[in-house]
């Protein structure tokens, strides 16, 4: 998916046309970014196991959720996807910070008498021994704010945060997070300077970040190993080196007992088999002189997390997230607001 980049004109008069991005932000409420009324907080029970949390996930379409203990009624921080998959490589190597060889890798797929009983621990292991286990990685739960607070605060809640709590009543909250910020900035698009809208992703809103890439029969246990070494989704890419498909941490969501054996699976087999139509093919994806406009509409419209920098011959070199598209388009506010960009 690419899209032809129109040349601007940058002249006095349409500079002076834009209501500025800085008093957008600096004058609404955490209420405009999350379009009341929306549902609840999805919580996973501290007593739910992995096989609980994630159905609870897959049905809400989310990928992480607060984890809840009903009887005290306290937060226990954030379970979310990459909780998950540090569990997972933990059920199969000791040490998920040191490099493990393709050949090692083949060991552990040959050992199939085990699969069964890593299976088992994995699926019925309660959550809050997950989060015991990743103490110190696991994504954090930042204090509730109000509704009614301004934009700039939940900003910087999501600065060092994916998502945050928000007390609408005694009674109600929800969840908010970066995406809901993206779709804010989308649909302010009128309000940025024609220098934001039109700063290009190599220019701008570039991330140097290494990529996790594979071929398509990498096994796939191998792959989500890469995922959580390199912190990013994988590149799937044919024999040319051409972007061909995409597995992230959303597709562990179809992962249960009665399928766990896929894992040594290949990738390919994988995406087809297990994710189905939630995969794209081919994912969505920039080049280098897509204009930031471009990058926020189409992360709107597909409802991704993450687009593909591509080369013109479709080789992956990057990947832009949801935080780097909100970090380009806040710079300016920032400084406006007398602070510091969050990194």
């Amino acid at each position: 998916f690419h899209m032809q980049v129109e040349p601007v004109e940058f002249t006095r008069e349409n500079l002076s046309t834009q209501r500025p991005l800085e008093a957008v932000i600096s004058n609404a409420t955490v209420e405009s970014v999350l379009q009341l009324p929306r549902n609840s907080v999805v919580v996973i029970p501290t007593g739910a196991t992995v096989k609980d949390a994630l159905e609870i996930l897959s049905t809400n379409n989310i990928t992480s959720a607060p984890l809840y203990d009903f009887i005290n009624n306290n937060y226990y921080g954030f379970l979310d996807l990459l909780d998950i998959l540090r569990f997972l490589i933990r059920c199969f190597i000791n040490d998920s910070n040191r490099e493990i060889s393709d050949d090692e890798w083949k060991l552990i797929g040959s050992q199939l008498d085990t699969l069964q009983y890593r299976g088992v621990y994995f699926e019925n292991c309660n959550v809050m021994a997950v989060k015991g286990l990743e103490m110190g990685t696991s994504t954090p739960i930042p204090p509730p704010i109000h509704f009614q607070a301004s934009l700039p605060t939940l900003l910087s809640r999501l600065a060092s945060y994916p998502h945050c709590v928000v007390n609408i009543s005694a009674n109600q909250s929800t969840i908010t997070s970066q995406s809901d910020v993206i779709k804010f900035l989308a649909s302010n698009i009128t309000s940025y300077t024609p220098q934001v809208r039109y700063g290009t992703v190599s220019s701008d809103i570039a991330s140097n970040r290494s990529i996790a890439i594979v071929n398509p029969d990498t096994p796939v246990i191998q792959a989500f190993y890469r995922i959580l070494k390199q912190g990013t989704p994988c590149a799937v890419v044919d024999k040319n080196g051409r972007l061909a498909a995409n597995l992230s941490l959303s597709d562990l969501k179809g992962l249960k007992l009665q399928n766990f054996s896929v894992l040594m699976n290949s990738v390919s087999d994988y995406i087809l088999g297990t994710v189905g139509a939630r995969a794209k093919f081919p994912p969505v994806s920039v080049r280098s002189d897509t204009t930031f406009e471009q990058c926020l509409l189409l992360m709107t419209a597909t409802r991704v997390h993450h687009l593909w920098v591509v080369d013109y011959d479709d080789r992956p070199l990057s990947v832009l997230t949801t935080n780097d598209i909100i970090w380009a388009a806040g710079r300016s506010v920032w400084s406006f607001l007398g602070g510091n960009v969050p990194s």
